[in-house]
């Protein structure tokens, strides 16, 4: 039985206030060193503090990592990592705000970036570019973008994860046993997908431990949850393009900013999510879960569909397998909004020359900035992007006629990547390298193949999936885990849209940061709304708080900027 609105949104606001509260708390009772203090050098060991994302991932420090204890033994570095629960945007501009942050500083979007420059916290890093040829030939088409943040037209910070030759996909996970209960045909829209889990659901009311299904999950608590991934079936068409969670989408037919809140597209999603909770199929706790609550629930088969997060699929699966549930594991599969397919939208991919969620910058703080910039020059190259991303030869590969082959090492890493990552330090299948800072990207290498080599074709799904995975691809008809995007979708470039931004420090930015809290706010509230006629009425509640904003100013504003931008670099 549903709660009704009152109480489940009373809930949601008393468990998201706990969390944060429990997280500052946490941090202050345990005493954690906190990376705006001395990192310091002992016994000749340059040791720099670095805030991390609480998660599995992180050792204590990188030289407890094959890779770490390399960056150690060449260049005297050692990387401790100071793990934050909370909101990591909101930490970094509280970072700023105390004089409080680390010597090499992550910055997530535009704003902190540019708050940071302007406050003159970052090192210039022009008069270093002489001396880092790998880095300067790497990001030549990257760096002009990084430029933009600055005033002076001066670099000051770099990106991770970009560039990439890779798609980069975050649609839906569902239970693969499901689709065989379905003959293997696959839903597509919204409204399929809705009577697919309906049915679902009625065949799978419980677990076979006996706990209560729910037909979609996601990890709602997180900093990227109830802002950045309810709206997002406007990313699933072929009009905007994902490049940020902030008050703007970018309309790439048009090439204009267009209102976030406003987009019709975005209430879609809404709306979808809304239909998911009136027909009992959406997990009211989404809203209160982080990521590490959604893959508890997932290694038990709870949620029949995970909303985004594909990236965990492999240790969703790992606990699947240990608890004896082998046939339940997910699959990563695709979903557009009904709307989208009866216009006959292919799926846009965004090809990405600048990814500011992944900046970082070396601040006034650090001590030895020349130090740092060996090692950013060193994981520019191929010997270090190969080490990150592939290992050590002999151990993690070898090298035949000319080209790397992976070892039974590597390509069991693939289904257990965290783990692998966490002894030593090789990101082998995603982005987000436990090396926090150091430029980690998916290209090819002189010898023709990716860096890290579990991107290949002929490994990757090796690799990576597991034997049901690949069962269930085979019965769907693909020839890869990413056929369906290949097929159906085209990559167009983001260019100069994901490097605008308004000062966050003037009354637009300030009015823009509004624009998000106002909708993230309301979001919940209509998701919750128990008929489509209360829904209108909460979605009009929420324009009528909204429009007390100037809003069209910021998104004027926004296409202000993007028109002086040089023609080449839109």
């Amino acid at each position: 039985m549903k709660h009704k609105v009152n109480d489940t949104l009373g809930r949601v606001l008393a468990c998201a206030l706990t969390v944060v509260l429990a997280a500052s708390l946490s941090a202050c009772s345990k005493g954690e060193a906190d990376p705006g203090g001395d990192s310091g050098t002992d016994d000749g060991v340059y040791t720099v503090q670095v805030l991390v994302p609480a998660g599995a991932a992180y050792p204590t420090k990188s030289s407890e990592t094959e890779v770490g204890k390399y960056i150690l033994d060449t260049f005297g570095v050692d990387f401790e990592y100071i793990q934050y629960a909370g909101d990591m945007r909101e930490k970094q501009s509280l970072m700023l705000a105390s004089n409080d942050y680390g010597e090499m500083q992550q910055m997530q979007r535009q704003d902190i970036v540019k708050s940071y420059i302007n406050a003159g916290k970052l090192i210039e890093l022009d008069p270093y570019l002489e001396d880092m040829p790998e880095f300067t030939a790497r990001f030549v088409k990257n760096i002009p973008y990084w430029r933009l943040n600055s005033d002076d037209g001066k670099l000051y910070n770099w990106e991770l994860e970009i560039p990439s030759e890779s798609l980069d996909i975050c649609d839906l996970l569902v239970r693969s046993d499901l689709l065989e209960e379905a003959n293997w045909e696959l839903p597509l829209t919204t409204d399929e997908w809705i009577d697919f889990l309906r049915e679902a659901k009625e065949n799978h009311p419980t677990t076979e431990s006996g706990q209560a299904t729910v037909g979609m999950t996601m990890p709602g608590a997180e900093s990227y949850g109830v802002q950045g991934i309810l709206p997002i079936l406007y990313e699933k068409g072929d009009t905007y393009l994902p490049i940020s969670n902030d008050s703007y989408t970018f309309n790439v037919k048009t090439r204009k900013f267009e209102d976030y809140f406003k987009n019709p597209e975005v209430k879609e999603s809404f709306q979808f999510f809304n239909r998911l909770y009136r027909e009992g199929l959406l997990d009211e706790e989404c809203f209160t879960d982080t990521n590490d609550r959604t893959i508890e629930k997932a290694q038990q088969g709870v949620p029949l569909s995970i909303w985004y997060v594909s990236f965990d699929s492999a240790q969703i699966n790992e606990g699947l397998v240990s608890n004896g549930l082998s046939d339940l594991q997910y699959v990563q599969v695709p979903i557009q909004s009904t709307s989208q397919v009866a216009a006959g939208q292919k799926r846009m991919l965004r090809e990405e020359v600048s990814r500011p969620y992944a900046s970082w910058g070396l601040t006034d703080k650090c001590k030895q900035p020349e130090k740092l910039l060996e090692i950013i020059e060193w994981a520019s190259s191929d010997e270090g992007q190969i080490m990150m991303r592939s290992g050590f030869e002999g151990e993690h590969y070898t090298v035949e006629d000319g080209k790397r082959v992976p070892t039974d090492a590597l390509l069991k890493a693939g289904t257990d990547s965290v783990a692998f990552m966490k002894e030593t330090g090789v990101c082998v299948s995603s982005t987000a390298s436990i090396l926090a800072g150091l430029p980690i990207f998916q290209t090819r290498a002189a010898d023709g193949q990716f860096h890290g080599l579990l991107y290949e074709p002929v490994y990757k799904d090796e690799a990576t999936l597991t034997d049901r995975q690949k069962e269930v691809y085979q019965n769907l008809g693909w020839e890869s885990s990413q056929a369906w995007w290949e097929q159906n979708g085209t990559l167009v470039s983001a260019g100069a849209a994901s490097s605008v931004s308004i000062d966050p420090t003037s009354d637009l930015g300030k009015t823009a940061a509004k624009m998000v809290e106002v909708r993230t706010k309301w979001s919940a509230r209509m998701v919750l709304a128990e008929s489509e006629q209360e829904f209108e009425q909460v979605y009009s509640d929420a324009m009528a708080e909204y429009d007390k904003l100037d809003h069209q100013s910021v998104i004027d504003e926004l296409n202000r900027l993007y028109s002086e931008i040089p023609e080449e670099l839109r």
